[in-house]
């Protein structure tokens, strides 16, 4: 979780869906997929409203209990953690994607599917650094690729094997549209 402060809906976005996560890993994957499906129609006013009808369509999720859990703000220990961790490994933009720990570039997500199979056949493969649009026109030297240690590890809502050969650790908001559109690309490749 990365919700962006200029985004005025995502951190209650967020917070839902780790009240619906706390009740079963799929249901998380619900509200994602509902907050990206719905980004343009969502507002501050209208989210709260959206978030209950939705979990009212979700076979199995306890609505009082996910209700609770919005209203008493069980959640916002969960994404406060996550933006310290955001925060503490100097992670500034949305979507910031790393593959198997180390930060890739993501600026077009045809080249990042195509690096996540490469990585399937070359799990040694280099992996492009992130790098300022400003040092690229200045031709400076590529930032060496910033790396997490077991970035991909912990309880947190997850896609694919956990011996994957490829992983991929997304930092995201869920209004966003770069967010979005990196996740339609690579959703395929999750499964």
């Amino acid at each position: 979780q990365f919700p962006l402060p200029m985004h005025p809906w995502a951190r209650a976005a967020a917070e839902a869906s780790v009240c619906a996560y706390q009740q079963n890993h799929d249901y998380f994957w619900s509200f994602h997929d509902f907050f990206f499906d719905h980004q343009r129609e969502l507002t501050p006013d209208n989210l709260r409203a959206k978030m209950l009808e939705h979990a009212g369509t979700i076979t199995g999720l306890d609505r009082a209990k996910f209700e609770g859990c919005l209203s008493k703000g069980e959640s916002k220990t969960a994404v406060d953690r996550e933006l310290g961790f955001v925060n503490d490994n100097g992670i500034h933009a949305t979507p910031t994607v790393f593959i198997n720990g180390k930060q890739a570039r993501v600026g077009d997500s045809g080249q990042m599917l195509a690096l996540v199979r490469q990585l399937e056949k070359d799990p040694n493969a280099p992996i492009p650094s992130p790098e300022p649009a400003a040092a690229a026109k200045a031709r400076q030297p590529q930032p060496q690729p910033r790396e997490i240690a077991d970035v991909a590890k912990g309880d947190f809502p997850s896609l694919g094997p956990a011996n994957a050969a490829v992983t991929l650790t997304v930092f995201s908001d869920f209004q966003c549209p770069y967010c979005r559109k990196l996740f339609l690309a690579l959703f395929p490749v999750a499964q």
